[in-house]
C-alpha cells in the first residue's frame, strides 16, 4: 500500500561456488554466490560503467559513470538460529564533456552542474526461532551524500565556483519484531528506535544589477521511535484473506509530535478469490510522514528551526 515494496535478496548457493562476469555496451558485472562452510552461505556483485565513453563518442554534455555494489553473509548457529550482514551501495559521478564545441555545446555546458553522489546501507540481523515465535533483532546504518558543482567556464578553482550544494543524512536503526505463527493467523509486533543526522549547506552567487552571494548552513538531529501491531487471517482453503494492523510514531523535533498517540496509522485489508483466476481484494489505511529534512532544518538568522511549532 502506498508504494511500499519489499525486496529480499536470495540465499547464497550452498552447493557449488558460481561465479557470473557480464560485459555490456555500457558496464560490466561480476557476481558470485556460494559457501564458506556448510553453515555459512555469501551472495556479492559489483558493478562499473563505462558510459562516460560511449557518451564521449557520442558528443553528450552529460558524462555518467556509476559504481555499485552489494553483499550477504548468511550463517545458520547450532541452535538454528540464523545470523546475517548485508549491504548495498551505490557511487555516481556525472562529470561534463568540456571538449565539446560550438555555440549549442558551450550554452549546454554553461548551465550544467557538475552532480556527485554515494550512498550506501549496511546492517545486520539475528533471528531467533522458538516454536511458533520467531524474534528478529535488526541494527542498520544508511548514508546519503548528494552534491552539485558549478564554476565559471567550467574551471574548478576556489575563485570560479557560482554553485555549490550539499546534503548528507544518514539514519540509524535498531529494531525488535516478534512473529507468532498459527494456523490460520500469524500477529507480529515490533518496536523501532532511529537516529537521524541531516546537514545541509547552499552557496550561490548570483549575478543581476544588485550581485549577491546565498551561503546557507542547515543542521538537524532527530531521535524517532515507533511501536507496531498487525495480524493477518487466512482461510484453510486460502479463498479469503484479511489484515490489519496499527503504527505509532514520535520524534523529540517538538513536544507535539513526541506524542505516540497523536501519529497513529491503521490499516486494514481484505482478499477473496473466486477461483484461481480471479480474485477481489480491498484496503484502506492512514499514514504519517515526516515533512523532508531540508525543511525540518531550515532556521531563521537567530538560529531557531522555523517549522517547530
Amino acid at each position: 500500500m502506498s508504494s511500499v515494496l519489499d525486496f529480499r535478496i536470495r540465499e547464497g548457493n550452498t552447493e557449488k561456488q558460481t561465479f557470473k562476469t557480464t560485459l555490456g555496451a555500457s558496464e560490466i558485472s561480476l557476481s558470485g554466490s556460494g559457501h564458506f562452510n556448510k553453515h555459512t552461505t555469501y551472495l556479492f556483485s559489483i558493478r562499473q560503467s563505462y558510459l562516460q565513453l560511449l557518451f564521449q563518442v557520442l558528443g553528450l554534455p552529460l558524462l555518467p559513470n556509476f559504481t555499485d555494489g552489494q553483499f550477504k553473509i548468511k550463517s545458520t548457529l547450532k541452535n538454528q538460529d540464523e545470523i546475517m550482514i548485508m549491504g548495498i551501495t551505490g557511487v555516481d559521478r556525472m562529470k561534463l564533456n568540456t571538449k565539446l564545441t560550438g555555440d549549442y555545446a558551450e550554452y549546454l555546458l554553461g548551465y550544467l552542474p557538475i552532480i556527485l553522489q554515494e550512498t550506501f546501507t549496511t546492517g545486520i540481523s539475528y533471528r531467533h526461532f522458538a516454536g511458533k515465535h520467531t524474534q528478529t533483532y535488526i541494527a542498520s546504518h544508511s548514508y546519503l551524500n548528494n552534491r552539485y558543482e558549478k564554476y565559471i567556464d567550467n574551471k574548478n578553482k576556489p575563485e570560479n565556483r557560482i554553485l555549490e550544494t550539499k546534503a548528507i543524512e544518514q539514519k540509524t536503526t535498531l529494531r525488535a519484531e516478534n512473529t507468532s505463527n498459527f494456523s490460520k493467523w500469524t500477529f507480529k509486533e515490533g518496536i523501532e528506535w532511529n537516529n537521524y543526522h541531516y546537514s545541509d549547506q547552499a552557496y550561490q552567487r548570483i549575478f543581476t544589477s544588485m550581485p549577491q552571494t546565498i551561503d546557507y548552513h542547515g543542521r538537524l538531529n532527530l531521535l524517532a521511535w515507533g511501536v507496531y501491531f498487525s495480524g493477518e487471517f487466512r482461510s484453510q482453503n486460502q479463498k479469503f484473506s484479511s489484515s490489519m494492523g496499527i503504527r505509532f510514531d514520535g520524534n523529540n523535533y517538538s513536544s507535539n509530535i513526541a506524542k505516540l498517540w497523536k501519529q497513529w496509522s491503521p490499516r486494514i485489508s481484505a482478499r477473496y478469490a473466486f477461483n484461481k483466476k480471479w480474485s477481489i481484494g480491498t484496503s484502506v489505511g492512514l499514514y504519517h510522514q515526516l515533512p523532508p529534512f531540508t525543511a525540518l532544518s531550515y532556521k531563521d538568522e537567530s538560529g531557531n528551526l522555523i517549522k517547530k511549532d
